[in-house]
């Protein structure tokens, strides 16, 4: 109550002074704060923006819709398993002269029609059905990987811009603030010349400096607008007061043999190639079941009219149990094997060829967390060393016993320090990530 009686007349007494009512100045206050809050609560969390590429990225929904089309194959293939029924009819108009000398002509006109059912049941097909659904069933598990796959790596990216803004964001507040701090410096030094305490030496120093500082600013925010535009391409969105993820204090494994052995396991790349290669042996024995022997049990009803003159209706129903043998196929069977065969070799290559990518990936990004935390540990104690030397400088300076250099550089030691625990940082989060990745566990719930 204290405050708002002491901001009322406050109010009160710039009213006086502008010429509006109190209460004008209040509704003015109020929805400009209330517009202020109102801005900042658009900020983006990590999550929520990887939720966002999830429900609406491009690549992911072209896989989800890639993996619709693989689901059904299974049914193609399971296609094998049931009877085909097929019914078909007819109607025709049929006239018929004969003329036999003494009997004397007929002309006869008929309208055969009628109907056929026909029903066949496979029973045995060499194994191609039990087959070609396993293998579909292979190749959907495939897909499914193939989804998280492209999930994984479009979130990644996505996480990896997200940082990105962050540190160029903070870089370029600190390059902002460095090159008012050296304008500051600048216009100091300039009055200490006019009082003969330094020369026009320094001046200049100061004025390099400062124009230095300036040109920096410009390669950050060039930096940060490139990030950003990367970022709004992958989500669809503008960045909005990011920041920066909390993770845990804990690896995401317990050791580096640890983290290989989860990312031979779970990394989606390496299960979809798997998958694969599964579907490779069983579309070996889809191609050899060609070649065996087929069964199967056939059933069919014809029902006819006015078939002819003494006919008015003929019904016709059969039962058979068929057997079929491919002696040979002039080569192209045996062939067919073969390529499957070579597919095959190709799909366990390729299984070697990704388990030593995802095992490099793993290596790397565990050492990089490593360097990147021993970076950011010492960017930390250089940082306080810097701010320390920077203080004391400054004193020395005002007394005379330390020059406008001697400033500039103390100054210059701590921007860079605090830069480097920028990039430290960037690089600690996104090697982070990475080894998730890599690892197969990295997700919109990850943080």
């Amino acid at each position: 109550m204290l405050i708002i009686h002491a901001t009322c007349r406050g109010l009160s007494g710039l009213c006086q002074i502008v010429g509006l009512r109190p209460v004008v100045v209040l509704l003015v206050g109020f929805f400009g704060v209330f517009g202020f809050y109102a801005g900042t609560a658009r900020a983006e969390s990590l999550r929520q923006a990887l939720e966002r590429t999830l429900a609406a990225n491009p690549a992911i929904m072209a896989e989800r819709a890639r993996l619709s089309a693989v689901d059904e194959t299974r049914a193609i293939a399971g296609a094998g398993y049931r009877p085909s029924i097929s019914l078909g009819g007819d109607i025709a108009r049929q006239n018929t002269y004969t003329d036999s000398g003494a009997a004397g002509a007929r002309d006869d006109t008929l309208t055969p029609r009628g109907y056929s059912l026909n029903i066949t049941q496979p029973i045995y097909r060499g194994g191609r059905t039990v087959a070609a659904v396993d293998e579909a069933n292979a190749n959907i598990l495939a897909a499914r990987e193939g989804v998280r796959n492209v999930e994984q790596s479009t979130l990644l990216e996505v996480a990896t811009t997200y940082v990105a803004v962050v540190r160029d964001t903070a870089i370029k507040k600190l390059r902002q603030n460095n090159l008012h701090l050296l304008g500051r410096q600048l216009r100091a030094t300039r009055d200490r010349q006019l009082a003969g305490v330094v020369t026009s030496t320094d001046v200049a120093l100061a004025q390099s400096r400062k124009s230095a500082a300036r040109s920096a600013l410009t390669l950050a925010d060039a930096n940060l607008r490139a990030s950003s535009a990367e970022y709004a391409r992958l989500t669809g969105q503008r960045p909005v007061a990011l920041h920066y993820p909390a993770l845990g204090r804990k690896m995401p494994a317990a050791s580096m043999a640890a983290a290989i052995r989860h990312a031979d396991n779970e990394n989606p790349a390496i299960l979809a190639a798997r998958y694969g290669r599964d579907a490779a042996r069983f579309k070996i024995a889809q191609i050899r079941g060609e070649g065996l022997p087929e069964i199967s049990l056939e059933a069919g009803l014809d029902n006819r009219w006015d078939v002819g003159k003494s006919i008015e209706e003929q019904r016709t129903a059969n039962i058979r149990l068929r057997g079929r043998v491919s002696l040979y196929q002039g080569g192209g069977l045996r062939a067919r094997i073969r390529q499957a065969e070579a597919v095959l070799r190709q799909k366990e290559l390729e299984i070697s060829a990704m388990r030593a990518q995802v095992r490099s990936q793993v290596v790397s990004s565990w050492e990089s967390i490593t360097a990147a935390r021993a970076r950011m540990k010492s960017t930390a104690e250089q940082i306080r060393a810097a701010r320390k030397a920077l203080d004391g400088i400054r004193g020395e300076e005002a007394v005379g016993q330390r020059t406008v250099l001697d400033v500039l550089d103390a100054e210059q030691e701590l921007l860079n320090a605090r830069v480097l625990a920028q990039e430290a940082r960037g690089d600690y989060i996104s090697a982070w990530f990475r080894l998730l990745a890599a690892m197969g566990r990295f997700d919109n719930t990850s943080f």
